[in-house]
């Protein structure tokens, strides 16, 4: 993105689980929102999301 450019949209971060089934599950797990703070636009709900185990966050 531009920093340059002033946004004015803010946008939903969603993540797809695929399940063996092949059902896709559409959570969302953050937003982005140019009127929070400066340098925490970006906002993840870290209980809405699964990591790969043996992996750090």
């Amino acid at each position: 993105m531009n920093q340059r450019d002033k946004l004015q949209e803010e946008y939903d971060i969603f993540y797809i689980w695929n399940f063996p089934q092949e059902i896709g599950l559409k959570v969302k797990i953050g937003m982005f929102s140019p009127y929070f703070p400066n340098g925490q636009q970006v906002h993840l709900s870290e209980d809405m999301m699964e990591w790969a185990r043996g992996r750090s966050q």
